[in-house]
């Protein structure tokens, strides 16, 4: 999907990307449980 290239959602680029921004780093963990794809 684009958009979720587009922002980076993954859990090694979103912890790399929010890490010091508490409040992003959470929302994308969720996000990151939910579209994380071995496929992608």
């Amino acid at each position: 999907m684009i958009v979720t290239d587009g922002l980076g959602i993954g859990p090694d680029r979103d912890q790399k990307a929010f890490k010091d921004a508490g409040a992003n780093t959470i929302r994308s963990a969720s996000v990151s449980e939910m579209f994380h794809i071995d496929n992608w």
